[in-house]
């Protein structure tokens, strides 16, 4: 079996709540690779944290 190759996908959010998602999901649906997110917190204050702190992304 080979290895899934890592990716690293570098977000910088403020405030997108209704995108944030539907973005996590779009990386998440590749096939054949394992996505690392970095995620720059620009001054969250829409809840957007609670979205990036579930277990669920869907």
């Amino acid at each position: 079996m080979l290895e899934q190759p890592e990716i690293s996908v570098v977000v910088s959010l403020y405030n997108n709540t209704a995108m944030l998602p539907a973005s996590l999901e779009s990386v998440l649906s590749q096939e054949g690779v394992a996505p690392e997110f970095i995620v720059i917190d620009d001054g969250l204050t829409d809840g957007s944290g609670n979205i990036l702190d579930s277990e669920e992304v869907s």
